[in-house]
């Protein structure tokens, strides 16, 4: 299954110039999963999303601490999204900080969860 075919990825976020990203198959930068060496990615899931695999979609467990640690640092110091959240942020959404952008994300989790298996979703991120 395919998200809508090959597409350029601008984030035109923060300062410096912007990069447009080819995602696709035939960009150079592409590397496929299995060519990924396995310490690399059980590196990235233990750094952003220890229970990939065994969740579905978010885990509301990680928002309390995580809530807690940004307010006694008096802002976003630590997130609380999993891969699948972080890829329908940066597919579908701004990186704005307010509820209602976080409950779209939510929402777009539980469709790409539902429509793409986790090896699929790894592989977009």
């Amino acid at each position: 299954m395919r998200l809508r075919g090959d597409f350029n990825f601008s984030s035109g976020d923060g300062p410096g110039p912007h990069r447009p990203i080819d995602v696709s198959l035939a960009s150079p930068d592409f590397i496929a999963l299995r060519d990924v060496p396995p310490l690399f990615v059980r590196t990235l899931l233990l750094a952003e999303d220890t229970g990939f695999y065994g969740h579905r979609a978010s885990t509301f467990a990680n928002y309390p601490p995580r809530c807690l640690t940004n307010w006694s640092r008096g802002g976003a110091a630590r997130g609380a999204s999993t891969i699948t959240q972080q890829l329908a942020k940066n597919l579908f959404l701004s990186r704005d900080k307010q509820l209602g952008r976080k409950l779209q994300e939510l929402a777009i989790t539980f469709l790409l969860e539902s429509a793409l298996g986790k090896d699929r979703i790894l592989r977009s991120t």
